[in-house]
């Protein structure tokens, strides 16, 4: 597996992830989600996520 190919997956988790906290499928988080943000320090450590959503996006999904 070549490290696009693992960024594809750490991605499809994650939205995986953020969909079944928010009660939803991962095709809908899809259609509401303009983009994700890795958070990480200055040095490299992940610290989590950003999601940023659509202005129409419904108030029970967020």
């Amino acid at each position: 597996m070549n490290s696009d190919q693992l960024n594809q997956y750490d991605a499809e988790r994650l939205h995986q992830r953020v969909a079944a906290e928010l009660g939803i499928t991962a095709e809908e988080l899809t259609t509401w989600m303009i983009n994700d943000i890795e958070r990480v320090t200055e040095g490299g450590k992940d610290v989590g996520h950003m999601v940023v959503f659509r202005e129409s996006t419904p108030a029970q999904v967020l």
